[in-house]
């Protein structure tokens, strides 16, 4: 069975970057360029097996995401890994305590995604 990702980035060279990664990684991608179509997709499909969520979206932002994930009974257990250039501690912080399963900054290293990445899907198999 094909893993899904939902990812919401709104960096289309980041997007088209991490959805070739993905791929090439046989997952299958469901993305999204705003928060507000990714919340549209939360609240009416069955879960993806994790969420790839940039902090910095327009419409709604990766923290208000990831809280429509955390209060979707389908959802509110799949690991939900955040993406950003910010190195801002304080949005580190806010990302955990909101639920956030880990933290990835900018630029990435791709290998090191990919890693961590399968580190959620392996223990949730």
């Amino acid at each position: 069975m094909e893993t899904t990702v939902l990812l919401v980035e709104d960096d289309n060279n980041m997007r088209m970057l991490l959805e070739h990664l993905l791929k090439r990684n046989d997952m299958q991608v469901i993305s999204f360029e705003d928060g507000q179509s990714a919340v549209e997709y939360i609240q009416t499909n069955p879960p993806a097996e994790l969420a790839l969520l940039d902090l910095y979206l327009p419409f709604k932002n990766g923290f208000e995401i990831l809280k429509e994930l955390k209060k979707s009974e389908s959802w509110e257990n799949i690991p939900t890994v955040m993406i950003t250039a910010s190195d801002a501690g304080d949005d580190m912080e806010k990302a955990f305590r909101l639920g956030a399963d880990d933290y990835i900054e900018k630029p990435i290293d791709t290998r090191k995604t990919i890693a961590r990445i399968n580190k959620f899907l392996k223990t949730n198999s």
